[in-house]
């Protein structure tokens, strides 16, 4: 059974440190990972990206990402 989205979020629930928009929205955490929302340049598509110590870390952001921003 998978896990609802209010589950996915809670289960990355993390205190923001910072945030640029610089090239779309990137936001810092105090862990030191980040995740980044951006449109595509070419396509009617938004590109998100996530830096974590490793990539169950990195696709636990990114789900709860998508949760987030699906509602």
């Amino acid at each position: 059974m998978g896990l609802s989205k209010l589950q996915q979020v809670e289960l990355v629930r993390l205190l923001l440190a910072r945030k640029e928009d610089l090239d779309g929205f990137k936001f810092f955490f105090e862990d030191g990972t980040w995740v980044m929302i951006r449109p595509s340049g070419t396509e009617p598509v938004l590109r998100v990206y996530s830096e974590a110590p490793d990539s169950a870390a990195s696709f636990k952001r990114l789900d709860a990402t998508k949760a987030t921003l699906l509602g």
